[in-house]
């Protein structure tokens, strides 16, 4: 079941479909402007945005949830123009459901659009206790919550994260870092990334191996 988050200032519309979706078994957050949607958007796994919102509108709040999450998005609106729709799915829309709609066709194609989701989140995210990384998105997250992380940060998280339980030699990592097209890292530089990442975990999910490199706990503290 997934947590889904509601961007819709009709309060009988957002707590009906709300319901709805509880009873099928999904937690729900409700929000009814683009600000408070933002401000809840932290472990949302689907977004059921409208575009008419009293701070914003919807395309230009899509753009800002896309920069901070990867969670499928799906348009429930009340505009139903054909060039509405492009720039929904330009803007990365999972679907585009125009209202009035039929309640059991809505859940229906919400259910489609977390389906598609699952499977390719369990096919690829890697997770470690609290922490997940998406290496198809490009992204990472903490107990559920987005990590602010530079190329470099990811790329080093990403080596410790396929490594998992096993020392990563500091070698090992320069060549994993050097192979991209990421700036110059050194020995200095790699040490700095590596503290700057522990701050952003926790220091009990980064374990120095004296004289070898570094191994990522189990789970998060093994």
């Amino acid at each position: 079941m997934a947590h889904i988050l509601l961007i819709e200032d009709d309060p009988l519309l957002a707590a009906g479909l709300a319901y709805n979706l509880e009873k099928q078994g999904h937690t729900t957050a409700q929000a009814a402007s683009g600000a408070e949607g933002l401000a809840a958007l932290a472990g949302a796994e689907l977004v059921l945005l409208d575009v008419n919102l009293p701070d914003t509108d919807g395309f230009a709040l899509a753009g800002q949830i896309r920069q901070k999450s990867g969670a499928p998005l799906i348009f429930i609106t009340a505009h139903d123009l054909d060039e509405e729709m492009v720039r929904a799915f330009e803007l990365g829309a999972d679907d585009y459901i125009t209202k009035p709609f039929n309640l059991q066709v809505a859940l229906g194609r919400i259910g489609a659009v977390l389906r598609r989701a699952g499977a390719g989140a369990e096919a690829g995210v890697l997770r470690i206790g609290a922490l997940e990384v998406d290496p198809a998105r490009g992204r990472a997250g903490f107990a559920g919550t987005p990590l602010e992380l530079t190329p470099t940060e990811y790329r080093l998280l990403l080596a410790l994260v396929e490594n998992r339980g096993r020392v990563v030699t500091r070698q090992q990592l320069l060549e994993r870092l050097w192979d991209s097209d990421a700036d110059f890292v050194d020995e200095h530089t790699l040490t700095l990334n590596v503290s700057r990442l522990r701050a952003k975990l926790g220091a009990e999910y980064i374990h120095t191996v004296r004289g070898l490199g570094y191994r990522l706990a189990e789970e998060g503290g093994a």
